[in-house]
């Protein structure tokens, strides 16, 4: 007898396709979370790469910004003359390549700093051109310079002996008594003879215009008391705050009562030194030095200067240095202004970072 072989019903034969699809869909989305695990595997390494490299590019960056701020002609000492000549110049944390863009130009250079990560596995390199601009125009042609009136006590002493030049005024000389002027004529550019009295001098005197000075200062000064690098003080505490601080440049813009400014042994019984002078700029005040204090620098002061020395040297103030004012300008007893040949080639180019102002050339900055 034959056997019969019954079929399935077409409804479970359906289970197979469902099946297989339900195998293919695992498939698809095992691959989907493989691609999307790898994608946040890239995407990690991705960020921590750029992670490292923003660290390396702001650890370069610092570098060149320290080496910016610390530029100074005395980073080419002992290199070579050629534009293209490098020196490595070590600050603490940081290490800054300089380059001489032009030859025998010590002013202008290229500064270079390369910064890493963290790990050390990222490195970048910046770079900018710098230009040094002095903060003075020039050396001072004498001790004592005003474009109005110049007075000196009967038993003072102006020496020069550096430009040959003893006192430049815009208006008249008052030189009377025993006063002592010592002057030595270094060629024949020196525009004054004899005692180097230059007196009467109508082109200094046209610098001033009525209560603006600006001609007069930008005579002298690079650029204005806004974009010096100096300190800012408003009363004679602030001022004897700065000094201590071993400030170089130091503005003073008195505040309501204090603004003429009085230099004496209550500020200190010297301020600056040979080869550490000091700049004061008075603005919208005068200047008074009395006592036996001594100064090492320049004073500008807008309102007139006034160097009150007694009947005793060992009592009366002595500058070692430059004295200049748009107003009138007086010392008065035996009051000493000594300019020496020291001091001017000191201040227009052998000074310190704040005897000058570091300014970046647009479009020179480079990161490779």
């Amino acid at each position: 007898m034959k056997s019969l072989h019954r079929l399935a019903p077409p409804g479970t034969q359906r289970g197979a396709a469902t099946l297989v699809t339900a195998v293919v869909l695992l498939f698809a989305l095992s691959l989907i979370t493989v691609y999307a695990a790898q994608i946040g595997v890239i995407e990690q390494r991705i960020s921590a790469n750029d992670y490292r490299s923003k660290q390396a590019i702001e650890q370069a960056q610092a570098g060149l910004e320290q080496g910016i701020t610390a530029f100074d002609n005395t980073w080419f000492n002992g290199v070579g003359s050629d534009s293209g000549s490098t020196n490595v110049v070590n600050l603490g944390a940081f290490s800054v390549t300089v380059q001489r863009v032009v030859k025998d130009d010590d002013t202008l250079a290229r500064i270079s700093t390369t910064g890493s990560s963290d790990d050390g596995t990222a490195s970048s390199t910046v770079s900018q051109l710098v230009k040094r601009i002095p903060l003075l125009t020039g050396t001072p042609p004498a001790p004592l310079i005003a474009a109005k009136e110049i007075s000196i006590g009967s038993k003072g002493k102006v020496e020069n002996k550096a430009t040959g030049i003893a006192v430049w005024s815009g208006a008249k000389i008052d030189c009377t008594g025993t006063a002592n002027i010592v002057v030595e004529k270094t060629g024949d550019s020196v525009p004054c003879k004899g005692l180097g009295l230059c007196g009467g001098d109508d082109t200094l005197a046209s610098l001033v215009n009525g209560a603006d000075d600006s001609k007069f200062y930008h005579n002298f000064f690079s650029y204005g008391p806004d974009d010096m690098p100096g300190a800012i003080a408003t009363t004679p505490e602030m001022l004897k705050d700065m000094l201590n601080q071993g400030k170089q440049i130091i503005f003073y813009q008195g505040e309501s009562g204090y603004e003429n400014l009085v230099l004496d042994n209550s500020i200190a019984n010297s301020i600056g030194a040979a080869n550490q002078p000091v700049i004061l700029v008075v603005q919208n005040g005068g200047v008074t030095l009395q006592g036996d204090i001594e100064y090492y620098g320049l004073i500008y002061a807008q309102k007139g200067i006034l160097v009150k020395g007694t009947g005793n040297q060992d009592n009366s103030p002595k500058v070692h240095g430059a004295l200049i004012t748009p107003e009138n300008l007086h010392t008065q007893g035996e009051a000493e202004i000594i300019y020496t040949k020291s001091f001017t080639s000191y201040i227009p180019s052998h000074g310190p970072v704040e005897l000058g102002i570091n300014a970046r050339l647009p479009g020179s900055w480079r990161d490779f």
